[in-house]
């Protein structure tokens, strides 16, 4: 029971990683609120809810908010925050791949992505912010490995996740003073995100598992959802107190080992 008495947010929470991490918080203790798209009156949103809820004792609740609209995710925390009577940490998954190269990148694609990941890390993370000034918190981003190194065909997605990575450290700068740690994760599994990335092309799978094969030390695999969910518990736990600023890989030592 890492996180009893927490209370956090999770976007993306529908998919891959974010529903990954809504279960494993909610099985830790915590009360959780879960962000996306989704209408919480959907079957998927319902069942979802119910099934975080059955791991513990912690309140669930599904809202809905689109990650790029700066004053929707204000309301969609204040309403989190109402809910769960406080804030103590958030988890910023939402997110989207998008396949260009950079000769063919166009300005629609380039501005959907920073849109989606630069726009919506920033408006979460100064949603949360407002909250965790008074208290102090955890706030953990996605990044990735694009956005360190680049991937091949992913352009836009790579440039975006390396804004991402500069605003961690900014902010966990900025905001350490109030007892806000930043830090950023570099998944490297096998998440909803990834495999529709790859629908329906055999040949871009077989070349990702090739890819695994070459860079990923620990049994040249992509992980699973839970891999990075469980570091999200740690990272919202109280046994992270000391650490903030950080690129921290759940990613089989791919990150590490470049």
């Amino acid at each position: 029971m890492l996180l009893e008495g927490k209370r956090i947010v999770v976007t993306g929470g529908m998919t891959g990683i974010g529903k990954a991490t809504v279960l494993a918080m909610v099985r830790e203790g915590a009360a959780v609120v879960s962000m996306s798209r989704t209408s919480p009156d959907s079957e998927q949103a319902i069942k979802a809810v119910e099934a975080a809820g059955a791991l513990g004792a912690g309140a669930v609740k599904h809202i809905q908010c689109d990650i790029t609209d700066r004053e929707g995710v204000f309301e969609a925390f204040d309403e989190a925050v109402d809910f769960m009577g406080g804030l103590d940490a958030m988890v910023n998954s939402a997110g989207q791949e998008s396949q260009q190269s950079a000769e063919d990148l166009t300005k629609e694609a380039l501005m959907s992505q920073i849109d989606m990941h630069v726009g919506g890390t920033i408006w979460a993370n100064q949603a949360a912010f407002r909250y965790l000034k008074k208290t102090g918190g955890s706030i953990i981003n996605y990044s990735s490995f694009a956005g360190v190194e680049g991937v091949p065909n992913e352009a836009a997605y790579s440039v975006a996740k390396g804004a991402v990575i500069s605003w961690c450290r900014y902010i966990a700068k900025e905001w350490g003073p109030y007892l806000v740690r930043v830090n950023c994760v570099l998944p490297a599994v096998m998440s909803e995100l990834v495999m529709n990335a790859m629908k329906d092309n055999d040949h871009l799978m077989t070349a990702l598992e090739d890819w695994a094969k070459q860079v990923i030390p620990l049994g040249g695999k992509m992980g699973v959802p839970e891999d990075a969910a469980n570091l999200n518990v740690f990272l919202a736990s109280d046994m992270s107190r000391f650490i903030s600023g950080q690129l921290i890989g759940a990613d089989g030592g791919m990150f590490k080992s470049r």
